[in-house]
């Protein structure tokens, strides 16, 4: 229990660094770059299982467990050369410090008559504009327009633009000025670091991993049962597992050059994986014959492959990079709740029902309502964007 505890605790720390450093990294090539990063877990399950076999054999448990401790130390030459992103170091430096607020000399406009809202509107609806220039009289205006755009749900592309009127050295004329904030600019602690609580999309990115966790797991363990029944021999059945890990792996790589080449949509590859899953679980039921099987294995590896190099760099869109850490731990800690579950489960359908089928069955429907979600949160997000060209002509 200690040992298994342990190594659980390392995993856990390690799986939201690797994703927040690939985030920071990796900006053109992003969804290939997490692919590539999560690649490796997949090599894995070719290479370690004969290499853990043959050190069980030649040295026994304690010495195969310090030798793969000896080859994992080796990893910390590497991430003792990994330094900041000095994109994200300049930009932490150049972000001015707030002043405090002047009383006497500085006007700022609120929200009042109608013209000053739609003064505002119209601001709110302006974007690409670079400079930063946060000032302390007009942070109340930049939380309004940020509160109205979070409410309106406008696409996260768009920055926030304010203008404000200011009396500088006791002149008594006033001087424009025009202040910009990225609709991910930190306003304060309490409005961002739990913003992405507040969207809806991240509670489908959430439940889709958790779903992805449960049929990465059924999978792996229900296939070879499966083939076993179906009267394939020992090996036959162990060799659907590297199929699906084949699959995985061809999933994890192309999936994302899929995205960087804008051939598909993030979101439109998660929902044609979602629908392509959901159809072979629903069919895996009725397959018989091992090559039906086999095909069926690289199929679903692929589908969850696809999605796991996806996960992270949607989730840093939601949340965006600097809350992405809290964001991708606090889903990672729910996601270690709800898949207390899963032995339990398997263990349900197999001795207690005596057949895998209506496991399958509820892990397709599961997808099918996760393809019909992220069809719904498609066409809502292209209302939005038509709604927005249309108040713009």
């Amino acid at each position: 229990v200690s040992f298994a505890s342990r190594a659980g605790i390392g995993q856990g720390l390690c799986t939201p660094v690797n994703s927040v450093l690939v985030n920071q990294y990796f900006e053109r090539h992003l969804s290939r770059a997490s692919g590539l990063s999560l690649a490796g877990a997949t090599l894995a399950a070719f290479l370690f299982p004969p290499a853990v076999t043959l050190l069980l054999e030649a040295y026994g448990l304690r010495g195969a467990l310090l030798l793969i401790g000896g080859l994992t130390m080796h990893a910390l030459a590497t991430v003792v050369l990994l330094r900041p992103a000095p994109w994200t170091v300049g930009d932490a430096a150049l972000r001015p410090r707030p002043r405090p607020r002047r009383q006497l000399d500085t006007g700022t406009l609120q929200v009042g008559s109608p013209d000053e809202q739609e003064f505002l509107n119209a601001a709110v609806r302006m974007s690409k504009v670079n400079s930063v220039a946060m000032d302390a009289s007009a942070a109340d205006l930049a939380f309004v327009a940020y509160q109205q755009a979070e409410e309106r749900s406008e696409p996260p592309e768009e920055e926030v633009v304010i203008y404000e009127m200011q009396r500088r050295n006791q002149s008594p004329v006033y001087q424009p000025t025009v202040l910009t904030l990225p609709r991910t600019f930190t306003l304060s602690s309490r409005a961002t670091w739990t913003s992405f609580l507040r969207k809806p999309f991240y509670y489908l990115l959430a439940a889709h991993w958790v779903c992805s966790s449960y049929a990465n797991f059924c999978l792996l363990l229900t296939l070879v049962d499966v083939a076993r029944d179906d009267g394939a021999s020992s090996l036959a059945a162990a060799f659907l597992l590297s199929a699906y890990s084949v699959g995985d792996l061809l999933g994890r790589l192309f999936s994302g050059w899929l995205s960087d080449k804008r051939v598909l949509s993030r979101a439109g590859i998660m929902a044609l994986s979602c629908v392509m899953l959901a159809a072979l679980l629903l069919v895996l039921p009725h397959l018989s014959g091992y090559m039906a099987l086999l095909a069926a294995s690289i199929m679903a590896g692929w589908c969850v492959g696809s999605c796991a190099v996806l996960f992270s760099v949607m989730l840093a869109s939601v949340a965006g990079l600097e809350n992405l850490p809290i964001a991708v731990g606090f889903t990672t800690f729910l996601m270690g709740f709800a898949t207390l579950a899963r032995p339990g489960l398997i263990t349900l359908f197999r001795d207690t029902l005596g057949s895998y089928d209506g496991l399958y069955i509820t892990h397709g429907v599961a997808y099918a309502v996760l393809f019909v979600a992220y069809v719904a949160h498609t066409l809502y997000r292209g209302s939005l964007k038509c709604k927005s060209l249309r108040e713009g002509c």
